[in-house]
């Protein structure tokens, strides 16, 4: 079994680092953003997130924020803990959200637009499963394609 070739372990510690996020994520959220600043009023934010069982792809787009420009592209992370629930399920549904807002200041009037993507752990790790599979299946096919036929197999002596 300890025999497998690197190809095969690879997989596994992905495989065993999603069960551990997804665990994780019951109790913790994490997060990481980008932010993109096209001109000084346009700001367009990425944040991949993992909490409450699912990864949480989400992409915002603010206008008519002014702030003074200091880097147009800006990385950050943070990580807190979820406050206790009384239950948080380990298989939630995916699921998309928008949410809009506008607000109007003495500055001029602020607009922002905030989209996610909900994939639970559970479809990612069966995701992964199957094309690991595929992949294994499709290594091994190949294999037996040109591994050279069994001996006595197909040939005929002749005397």
């Amino acid at each position: 079994m300890l025999r497998r070739p690197f190809a095969f372990w690879l997989p596994a510690f992905v495989l065993l680092f999603l069960c551990w996020a997804w665990a994780d994520s019951r109790r913790n959220s994490s997060a990481i953003s980008c932010s993109y600043m096209r001109r000084d009023d346009d700001i367009k934010t990425i944040i991949i997130t993992a909490e409450e069982s699912s990864l949480v792809l989400g992409a915002s787009q603010t206008q008519g924020l002014r702030i003074p420009k200091h880097h147009p592209v800006s990385v950050g992370r943070r990580r807190y803990e979820l406050p206790p629930k009384s239950f948080t399920p380990w298989f939630p549904l995916p699921k998309t959200m928008t949410q809009g807002e506008g607000i109007g200041t003495s500055g001029g009037p602020i607009s922002s637009i905030y989209q996610t993507l909900h994939i639970p752990f559970w479809c990612l790790i069966l995701a992964y499963i199957a094309g690991w599979l595929l992949l294994l299946h499709r290594w091994r096919k190949r294999l037996e394609h040109h591994a050279p036929p069994p001996h006595g197999h197909g040939s005929r002596s002749r005397p």
